[in-house]
């Protein structure tokens, strides 16, 4: 049968139609399972978000002491009765406060504050213009405390939620490895003393102490020599110098028993960050 125009407009038409329903048939089908991989997806990175939520919500609660302790074995500690000292050559005692890395010297075994020092010299300069080997009469001692943005205290991130205040700094050399006794101050950032950095290696040599970095730099333990303080040398030695010469300066603050982190394992890759949301 001989199709005339009319009928073949009309056939074009309805295929032309049917084409069109079918594309649009197979467009419907394609984005409900476009939407339901999308609705998949953020149901799944709904439920990444809260697990992080309550990692880091279980993290936010640990005290910074708890975490140190419990991270320490039987090679990593020497307690003296009175503090916990952490040795070793490189144990996970890194901390992270105000942008500058630290690391954890001691946990007082009463109060459970935490003692630490930076990692790296913060400053060179010289003990005491004039001599003077007291600490509490020194240069070192003015810069560290010094709240103003040009000192070392006003650089700290809310400090006063952080640090023990008015602390006690014992300056004289302790003699036999016993505890410092004698002279001390009182001052709110202060240096490491003499058993303080040998209590890091506790008698299995100084090149075995974290605390080492590659530089010299000062303790706050004053010589009988009249102005002579011990500096500790790249290997590790203990030098007796001239408060008039220049050394590095590590400060060394007491963070406060409640101090939490919010993340990091102490390591030095992954340090333990401080909640400084305070």
């Amino acid at each position: 049968m001989k199709m005339n125009n009319k009928g073949f407009a009309i056939s074009t038409i309805l295929y032309s139609l049917l084409v069109m329903a079918t594309l649009i048939l197979f467009l419907l089908v394609g984005n409900l399972s476009f939407e339901r991989n999308t609705t998949d997806d953020f149901v799944d990175n709904i439920e990444k978000e809260l697990n992080s939520f309550y990692e880091t919500s279980e993290v936010n609660n640990t005290l910074l002491s708890d975490a140190l302790l419990s991270n320490l074995n039987e090679n990593n500690y020497y307690n003296d009765g009175t503090d916990t000292f952490i040795t070793g050559k490189d144990p996970n005692n890194y901390i992270l406060y105000t942008g500058k890395v630290w690391r954890a010297v001691l946990i007082n075994n009463t109060s459970k504050t935490v003692k630490i020092i930076t990692q790296d010299n913060v400053n060179t300069m010289i003990f005491s213009a004039v001599g003077d080997n007291n600490f509490d009469n020194s240069d070192i001692k003015t810069w560290l405390n010094d709240t103003s943005s040009s000192g070392f205290l006003g650089s700290l991130t809310k400090y006063q939620n952080f640090i023990v205040t008015h602390n006690t700094w014992y300056i004289d050399i302790s003699l036999d490895n016993a505890r410092p006794e004698g002279t001390s101050v009182t001052s709110d950032v202060g240096l490491l003393n003499n058993y303080e950095f040998a209590s890091s290696f506790k008698d299995a040599g100084t090149e075995n102490s974290y605390l080492l970095n590659n530089s010299e730099w000062w303790t706050l333990t004053r010589s009988t020599n009249g102005s002579g303080i011990f500096t500790v040398g790249i290997n590790g030695d203990i030098v007796d110098n001239s408060s008039t010469n220049n050394y590095g300066v590590r400060p060394v603050i007491n963070l406060k028993s409640d101090v939490k982190i919010t993340n990091g394992d102490g390591s030095a890759s992954n340090p333990y960050i401080l909640n400084e949301n305070l």
